[in-house]
C-alpha cells in the first residue's frame, strides 16, 4: 500500500511540472530560471553536434544536472537509424531521471518513441523558416515548443497552442565578450548569413553599408564561427 501510494504521488508531481513547470522553464532563460527543486533539476539535452551551444551546456551544467546525448559528442551517445528514445533513457546512469527532456530540433534527427517520454519533453526550434514543413508532424510529438517571436506567430497561426518564445540565438556571453588589448582594425564587422531567400531584408541593409567601403573599412562576413568569430567582433 506504501509503495501505491508513493507511486501515485510521484505520477501526480510529475503531472504538475509537465503542465506547470514546463511552461516556466522555457519562458525564462535556463541559467537565470529558479525552480522549487532540490537537489538543482535534472536535464537531458540532445542532440549534438552542439557548436556553439556546447559552452552554453557547460555554463547551465553549474547550475543545473545536465547530460547530453549526441551521435559523435555527449554524455549518452545514439545512433539515429536504429537507436529510440527508449535507448536513450536505458543509457542514463543508475539512479538519474531528467525533469526535462529539452531536444534541439533544427538540423538534428529526432528520435523515435520520444512522444511516449515518461518526463516532459521541449522542441527547441530554430531556422523555421527553412525547415519547417520536414519538421512541423515531429513538433507535435512534443509537449512544448520553444523558438524566436516570428516562429511563436508563425507556429501558432499553424495550430500550435504549446510554444513558446526563447531567445536561442541572442546574446552569448561566450561569444559576445571583450578581447582585452584587441587592436580595432576596422570600422564595421558583420557576420552572418547572406543568402536573399533566407535573410530577406537584411541584403538590402548590406548593399547600403557596403556602398561606403571607400569612406569606411568595412567587412561583411559568413562562415565565421567560434574564437574568429569573437576576435573578428572585437577588432571593429
Amino acid at each position: 500500500e506504501t509503495t501505491k501510494k508513493g507511486k501515485a504521488a510521484a505520477a501526480h508531481a510529475a503531472e504538475n511540472f509537465s503542465r506547470e513547470k514546463v511552461a516556466q522553464l522555457v519562458k525564462t532563460r535556463l541559467t537565470r530560471m529558479s525552480l522549487p527543486h532540490s537537489p538543482p533539476p535534472r536535464i537531458l539535452v540532445g542532440t549534438g553536434p552542439f557548436g556553439s551551444f556546447r559552452e552554453n551546456l557547460k555554463d547551465v551544467a553549474r547550475t543545473y544536472d545536465v547530460l547530453s546525448v549526441g551521435e559523435e559528442e555527449g554524455d549518452i551517445r545514439w545512433a539515429c537509424e536504429k537507436d529510440t528514445f527508449q535507448d536513450i533513457l536505458e543509457r542514463l546512469p543508475d539512479g538519474w531521471q531528467p525533469d526535462l527532456v529539452l531536444w534541439l530540433c533544427h538540423y538534428h534527427p529526432i528520435p523515435q518513441g520520444i512522444e511516449h517520454s515518461p518526463f516532459p519533453t521541449v522542441a527547441a526550434v530554430g531556422d523555421w523558416n527553412l525547415l519547417f514543413t520536414s519538421f512541423k508532424d515531429d513538433l507535435k510529438r512534443f509537449d512544448r515548443i520553444v523558438t524566436d517571436k516570428a516562429g511563436v506567430e508563425m507556429l501558432r497561426h499553424a495550430g500550435f497552442e504549446n510554444v513558446d518564445y526563447w531567445p536561442m540565438f541572442s546574446y552569448d556571453v561566450f561569444q559576445h565578450r571583450r578581447i582585452e588589448n584587441t587592436k580595432r582594425i576596422y570600422d564595421v564587422v558583420m557576420i552572418g548569413n547572406f543568402n536573399h531567400d533566407v535573410q530577406h531584408e537584411r541584403s538590402y541593409w548590406l548593399h547600403r553599408l557596403a556602398k561606403l567601403k571607400n569612406r569606411f573599412d568595412i567587412h561583411l562576413l559568413c562562415g565565421i564561427y567560434g574564437e574568429d568569430y569573437t576576435r573578428l567582433l572585437n577588432q571593429a
